[in-house]
């Protein structure tokens, strides 16, 4: 036996009873007015877990979303650079762009007439062992139109061709598959030619401008 309470008095009835025995109020109409009180109770948890579950769904996708896209930021941020520009320059950049880019090289006016850009890498290629000095070449205009590079080798870490082949191996996982022709490797690129040769002591690599070939 349980005890309700009288809505009307507020006395405490058995739920046995069929009326309240102080104010003469229906015990059914007690009993039906706490099982609809219940299920709605029962509805609301029903509706909050509900809602606290989407929330967390919604917060979970929004999380992963976010993940993810940084992840392909970092991706994209951290991806080879696979046109085939020499050090990202792009072609037809004006002389005093690349001056001010590399401050410590040195201008030199050819037999041609025209402009080249000195510069020397220390460790060209990250390679150990192997520096370069590049010729940035300049057309009448003072634009961009070819890159021309020496590669030296410091023989005490590694020989010639072992440089070559690195070399070789570095533009591959970039640009895929050389074509060959005798002592030259070449790459087509979306924006460059590139060609390495190679004979007994002597690496050069060359970048041309795709839509400027000579």
């Amino acid at each position: 036996m349980a005890l309700v309470t009288c809505p009307e008095c507020g006395n405490k009835v058995s739920d046995k009873a069929t009326v309240c025995l102080k104010c003469g109020y229906p015990i059914e109409d007690i009993l039906a007015a706490k099982e609809i009180e219940e299920k709605e109770k029962v509805e609301k948890e029903k509706q909050l877990k509900h809602q606290l579950f989407a929330k967390r769904i919604k917060v979970t996708f929004t999380i992963v979303i976010i993940c993810l896209m940084l992840a392909i930021a970092f991706v994209i941020a951290h991806q080879p650079d696979r046109s085939g520009l020499f050090d990202g320059i792009k072609w037809r950049s004006q002389l005093s762009e690349i001056e001010l880019k590399y401050p410590d090289g040195w201008m030199v006016n050819e037999k041609d007439g025209k402009t080249s850009y000195y510069i020397r890498i220390e460790q060209y290629e990250s390679i150990d062992g192997v520096s370069a000095l590049v010729s940035l070449q300049f057309d009448d205009n003072d634009l961009l139109y070819k890159v021309f590079i020496v590669v030296m080798v410091d023989e005490d870490i590694l020989p010639y061709y072992k440089a070559a082949q690195q070399l070789k191996h570095r533009f591959e996982n970039l640009y895929g598959e050389s074509s060959r022709i005798d002592n030259t490797e070449y790459w087509n690129t979306s924006e460059s030619k590139i060609e390495l040769w190679h004979l007994n002591a002597m690496i050069t690599v060359i970048y041309y401008d795709v839509n400027h070939l000579e």
